[in-house]
Parts: C-alpha cells; sequence; structure tokens
C-alpha cells in the first residue's frame, strides 16, 4: 500500500508510474508533486480507491502525458475546481475504465494544448459535448469500448 513517496529527492523524475495502489486522493501527494519540476508522464493504473485528482496536479505544470486506467471511484465532477489551466503542456490524455465516467468532464476544455485523448473501456460514457471541437491542438482522438455512447456531436466535425 502505497502511503507516501519521498518529498526532496525527486525533482529530476521524467515518470512516475503508480499502479495497484489503494491510493484514495492525489492531494496526498500534492507536497511530493509540488518538487517534480521534470515530471512529464504520470500513469495511474488500477488505483481502484482514488477518488480525486485535486490537491496535487496543478503543480505537474511540465506534464505532458496523462493516463489514467481502471479507477473505480474517480469521480471528475469533484474536481471542477482544480485549475486545470495549470496543466497547459498536457498534450496526450488517456482515461480508461473509469466506471463513473459518463460524460467527459468540463476542465477538458481548459487544455487547449491536447493532441491526442483517448478514451477505453468507458462503459458508462454516454456523450461527447459540443465543446469538444474547441480543442484546436487534438490531432487524434479514439473512443473504445463505449458502450452507451450512441452518437458525436456536430461540432465534432470540425476537429
Amino acid at each position: 500500500e502505497l502511503i507516501s513517496l519521498p518529498k526532496d529527492c525527486l525533482h529530476h523524475l521524467f515518470s512516475l508510474c503508480i499502479r495497484d495502489s489503494e491510493l484514495s486522493s492525489i492531494s496526498g501527494l500534492g507536497e511530493v508533486f509540488k518538487n517534480l519540476h521534470s515530471l512529464r508522464h504520470l500513469d495511474l493504473r488500477y488505483c481502484s480507491s482514488l477518488r480525486s485528482l485535486s490537491g496535487g496536479l496543478e503543480h505537474l505544470t511540465t506534464l505532458e502525458k496523462l493516463v489514467i486506467w481502471y479507477a473505480d471511484e474517480l469521480d471528475f465532477s469533484a474536481d471542477e475546481d482544480m485549475p486545470w489551466k495549470a496543466l497547459k503542456n498536457l498534450q496526450s490524455l488517456e482515461l480508461r475504465g473509469i466506471s463513473k465516467l459518463v460524460a467527459l468532464p468540463n476542465w477538458l476544455r481548459h487544455l487547449t494544448n491536447l493532441r491526442s485523448l483517448r478514451i477505453k473501456d468507458n462503459w458508462e460514457l454516454k456523450e461527447v459535448p459540443e465543446w469538444i471541437s474547441c480543442l484546436s491542438s487534438l490531432q487524434q482522438m479514439e473512443l473504445w469500448d463505449c458502450r452507451k455512447l450512441t452518437s458525436l456531436p456536430e461540432g465534432f466535425r470540425e476537429l
């Protein structure tokens, strides 16, 4: 069970992968994330207790790729107030098996440099919002096995 990471010795870390963890909130890693000035890739897989991303990710201003797989308790609506604009370098986002994902979260629209968006195995996803066409840097979008998704918005053609 991951309880903590050292705060002061990871400032050159380029990539961090946390798998199979009982981590319930990123906020517990907020102090560590403040020092990860070189982190480009963050991979959170099978963190089944993870409920929120608030309180930590906004410190990762150099982050280019974020992968979140199978976080059964993750509820993006709880993260709407997080300063997502701080992730101005994020180019790739993959959300896979997020069972509470019914619609793409509104904070996605702040990721103006996002080039790749992969949405896979999100069985409850019902809609892609009209504002998706505002992601002007988006070059690749994959929607796989989103069983309740029945249509795409008109603005999708603008991408």
